[in-house]
This record gives C-alpha cells, sequence and structure tokens, in this order.
C-alpha cells in the first residue's frame, strides 16, 4: 500500500488524462453527429461505425472517470483516520466524477438507438462535471466567469479537437461527396471552436497566470506555453487543410490522402495537448505559486552553453539512498522521519554533477543521431544509416545510470525499485528507446518487410515527448523544478515536431524531402539542449 501511495501522483494525472481525452472524443462525437454527419449526405456504414466508436468512447469515459473515483478513495482511506469508504460519496470530486460516469453510460446504452440530439443532454452533463472537478470550482474570486471560461474551453476542445477522429472515419469510408459536405461544415465548426477556445483561454490565463513572470517563473506557465506551441502548430496542419477544402478539387482521391494524414497528425497533436491539459491541473496554479520563482535572468544563465561534463563522481560520493519504508529504513542504515512522498531529496556537489554528466551524454548520444540521420539522406552514403543502432547505447545508459539509488547500481533492488515514479518512467523510456532502434533500424536496412515497422519511429517520439510532459521530478525545491521543467518541455515539443514531420513522411502519396530535413534537426536540437545542460 506504501508504494501505490507514492504513485498516486502519477497514477491520478494518468487518470485524469484519459478522463480528458475520452471526454473530448465523447462530447465530440455527439457534436459531429449533430452538426456535420448530416443524414442524406454521410453513408449509413459511416454513421453506424460512428455511433460504434461513440459507444466505446463513451464507456471508456467511465472506466477512466471510475478508476480516479476508486484511487483516490482508497488513498483517502489509508491516509485520513476515521475515513470511511462511504465518506468519498459527500466530496464534491466524486460527485462530479460519478456526474460524467452516468452521463457517459447513459450515452454508451442510448447510442445505439435514439436519435443523435438527445445525446447532447447527458453531453453536456459530462462538460459540466468535467468543469466541476477543474481549477476554477477550487477558485474564490471571480469563480462564476472561471466556471464560465472553461465549460466553453472544455466544449470548444471537444468541438475541434474531439472531432478530429470522427473526421477521420469519414475521410477513410465515406464516398467524395459526403468526404466534400461534412469537411466543409466541419472547418466551420473548427473555425468557431477555435475562437471561442482563444478567447476563453486568455481569460483562464489572465486569472491563472497574472503575469508574465507567472509564464517564465513557474512550471503552470511552462506547460502553458507548451500547450499554446503545439496548439499554434494544430492551427497550421488545420490551415493547410483549410486551403484544400476551399476547392471543389479537394474531393479528387490524391487531395482526400494529404487531407486524411493531416488530419491523423493533427488528432495525435490533439491528444498530446489534451494530455498537457491533465498535467497542468495536477500543479497549482501560477498566481498561487508567489514564492520560489525563477528570475528571468536565472533561467538564461541556467541555459547559457558551457563546457559539458564529461567525468562522472564516484556512486559512493553521491548522497545516501532515501528509504521508502521500514524495512529500507533498517536496510540502508538510515531513520524513516518523513511521510511517504514527503522525504526530500538532498542534491550535493556530486549528485549535480552526476546528473549534468548523464544529461550531457545522453545529449551526445543524440547529436550523433541526428547528424547521422541528416547524412543518411545523402545518397551513397550507405554507412550512415545504422544510426539507430546508436539508441542502444542510449537505453544502456539510461537503464544504469538513471537512478543510483536504484538496481543495478542502488541498494534497493530492480523490482522494488518500481515504486519509484521516477524509475518507472526512466525504464519505460529506455524500453521505447530499446523498440525503435530495433525496428527503425530494420526499416533502414530494409530488413523489415512489415510496412507498420516504419512507423515504430513516429509512434515512439510521440510517447516519448507526451511522457517527458507529465514526466515530474520530486526535487523538494520548486525553482529548481522549475528549470529543469523547461529543459524537459523543449525536449518534448522537438520529439513530437520529429514525430508529426516523420509520420507525414511516410503516410503522405509523395515524400518531401524537407520533412526528413525537420525531424533529424530535431534530433540535432533535443542532442545540443542535453549536451549544455546544467543544474547549478
Amino acid at each position: 500500500m506504501a508504494q501505490f501511495i507514492d504513485l498516486y501522483g502519477l497514477i491520478e494525472v494518468i487518470l485524469r488524462g484519459l478522463t480528458l481525452v475520452f471526454e473530448a472524443v465523447t462530447v465530440g462525437g455527439i457534436i459531429f453527429l449533430c452538426f456535420c454527419a448530416l443524414p442524406e449526405a454521410m453513408d449509413r456504414a459511416v454513421l453506424i461505425r460512428c455511433r460504434k466508436l461513440l459507444r466505446i468512447s463513451a464507456m471508456a469515459l467511465a472506466v477512466a472517470a471510475l478508476g480516479s473515483i476508486a484511487v483516490t478513495t482508497v488513498v483517502l482511506h489509508v491516509t485520513t483516520d476515521g475515513f470511511r469508504w462511504t465518506d468519498v460519496t459527500q466530496t464534491s470530486f466524486c460527485r462530479a466524477e460519478l456526474l460524467l460516469v452516468i452521463a457517459a453510460v447513459w450515452i454508451a446504452g442510448a447510442a445505439k438507438i435514439i436519435e443523435r440530439h438527445w445525446l447532447v443532454l447527458p453531453a453536456l452533463a459530462i462538460i459540466t462535471g468535467a468543469t466541476l472537478t477543474s481549477h476554477a470550482f477550487a477558485r474564490i474570486d471571480n469563480r462564476s466567469l472561471l466556471l464560465f471560461c472553461t465549460g466553453m474551453h472544455h466544449l470548444a476542445t471537444a468541438a475541434w479537437i474531439g472531432g478530429l477522429p470522427w473526421l477521420l472515419i469519414t475521410l477513410q469510408r465515406s464516398n467524395e461527396q459526403s468526404v466534400w459536405v461534412t469537411t466543409q461544415r466541419f472547418s466551420q465548426l473548427a473555425m468557431t471552436s477555435v475562437v471561442v477556445l482563444v478567447i476563453a483561454g486568455i481569460i483562464l490565463g489572465q486569472q491563472y497566470v497574472g503575469s508574465a513572470e507567472g509564464i517564465y517563473g513557474t512550471s503552470y506557465g511552462v506547460m502553458l506555453v507548451a500547450k499554446v506551441v503545439l496548439l499554434a502548430l494544430l492551427l497550421v496542419l488545420g490551415a493547410t487543410n483549410f486551403r484544400f477544402l476551399r476547392r471543389k478539387a479537394a474531393a479528387r482521391p490524391i487531395l482526400k490522402t494529404i487531407v486524411k494524414r493531416t488530419v491523423e497528425a493533427e488528432t495525435a497533436i490533439g491528444i498530446v495537448v489534451i494530455l498537457i491539459a491533465s498535467s497542468m491541473t495536477s500543479q497549482p496554479p501560477a498566481v498561487d505559486l508567489t514564492d520560489g520563482r525563477a528570475s528571468l535572468s536565472q533561467i538564461i544563465d541556467r541555459f547559457t552553453p558551457h563546457r559539458p561534463r564529461l567525468q562522472t563522481p564516484s556512486v559512493t560520493a553521491l548522497a545516501p539512498a532515501t528509504p521508502l519504508n521500514a524495512d529500507e529504513a533498517k536496510r540502508f542504515g538510515r531513520p524513516l522521519s518523513y511521510a511517504l512522498s514527503a522525504q526530500p531529496v538532498y542534491n550535493g556537489a556530486a549528485d549535480i554533477a552526476w546528473s549534468e554528466y548523464n544529461h550531457n551524454w545522453a545529449g551526445i548520444c543524440l547529436l550523433t543521431v541526428g547528424l547521422l540521420a541528416l547524412i543518411a539522406q545523402m545518397r551513397h552514403i550507405r554507412w550512415a544509416r545504422h544510426w539507430p543502432l546508436v539508441f542502444l547505447v542510449l537505453a544502456v545508459f539510461i537503464v544504469i545510470r538513471a537512478d543510483p539509488e536504484n538496481w543495478p547500481l542502488g541498494p534497493r533492488g530492480f523490482w522494488e525499485s518500481f515504486q519509484v515514479p521516477d524509475v518507472m518512467q526512466h525504464r519505460l523510456a529506455a524500453a521505447l528507446v530499446i523498440a525503435f532502434a530495433i525496428f527503425e533500424w530494420r526499416v533502414r536496412t530494409r530488413r523489415s518487410t512489415q510496412s507498420w515497422h516504419a512507423l515504430v519511429f513516429p509512434a515512439i517520439c510521440m510517447v516519448g515527448g507526451t511522457l517527458l510532459f507529465i514526466h515530474s521530478h520530486s526535487l523538494g525545491n520548486v525553482k529548481e523544478e522549475l528549470l529543469a521543467e523547461v529543459s524537459h518541455t523543449g525536449i518534448a515539443i522537438f520529439a513530437i515536431i520529429a514525430a508529426v514531420t516523420r509520420w507525414l513522411q511516410l503516410r503522405l502519396p509523395q515524400q518531401p524531402p524537407v520533412l526528413g530535413s525537420i525531424w533529424a534537426a530535431c534530433f540535432v536540437l533535443i542532442g545540443v539542449l542535453l549536451t549544455f545542460y546544467r543544474e547549478a
């Protein structure tokens, strides 16, 4: 149970992210069916498929919301004296989540048999439930304004981003006339949603961030910047499609394929944006975090390039391992004097040097990957196509060096170490890197005959970038946590861009050479960020 409590923060962020994703897809599907999928223009088979997906997404939403209730209830029961299992039903959080569950189950059960307009009411109930679990409900000042703007923000997100999977179904399975009518209507809906999203976002940003210092001086502000950057990328892709849809020629097969592949990329980016929003809800708004902010000069100083650290301190010079329970305290010879998940991390000079060494060498590996990938795109330089194998070196490096308190260097065993959130995330990252290396090397050397193997590259880049957005460091120091967050956020954005450009390069009817240069350059930039990374 102690291990579960220690992982609670990460689990809750993941469940919150899944809830927001399925909320957007479910509500977006209802909006799409009501305003875009006209029965007279839509193939019956496509409508049947849309309703099936609606039932699946609604049930997934109910499961995610129930999971969030269950996890929180267990933690409250274990950590609160006298807490009864039924007491959770008296909390506003539980009531809001139950509203989500009831509305989602209603949609899942009725989507197949009732007219689409009767689904609007439970869709509004879902938006209401989501709003009541947001930062807006917890505010005292301007609560009504914040609740309204948050609800409109969720509704616009569902109509635009949540509607993309439904548009994709239309593009894949409808005839040309249906595609033309439906995409035109969705384009108009999306433009309206963007306007609402921007206006509501500006008002919420003013209330939650408050000043320029809140943007660059807090983790909440940094995540907001990342969200805006990816939304801008979404707008660029959407504008590209809009140009095609303005012409009747958009129904031609070649242009229809281009739009379809671009919508695939938009859908993936949209999901990442929603997951960033879930990560933001786990952090206090910038206006509430006035102490411990990093100044602009401190950020500039931290990211001024310096000579990489190429020598490592000894493991014995690091701070002793922090026990997570009484048994570890006895084995490690250190007292357990702090509550679980609140134990301080002592970062001495050796610990900082160890971390900088890890980041700098990882950067050198990725810089090598990016440069070799650029070279490999030149004809007649066949040896450079083996660049994915460099990732195997990086994966081994991560497993050995990332967590010195744990196996193989530290006193905590292999399986025991999975109770630490950072360790679990680092090992998942290593597994993704290994999969990336193997699949992409086989693709580059033409050892693979399966076309989907090439798609592993963009998929893993997308997953890796998303993990960085929800990855957290319990440093016990708000300023140091922010400075680490800034670096990781930049890396995550470049990873997402690399994933999108590689996906489009593989999926478009023609492969523009510039896309290959973009994703390779993203690896170079990630390598540069890590090579000059420092913590002091």
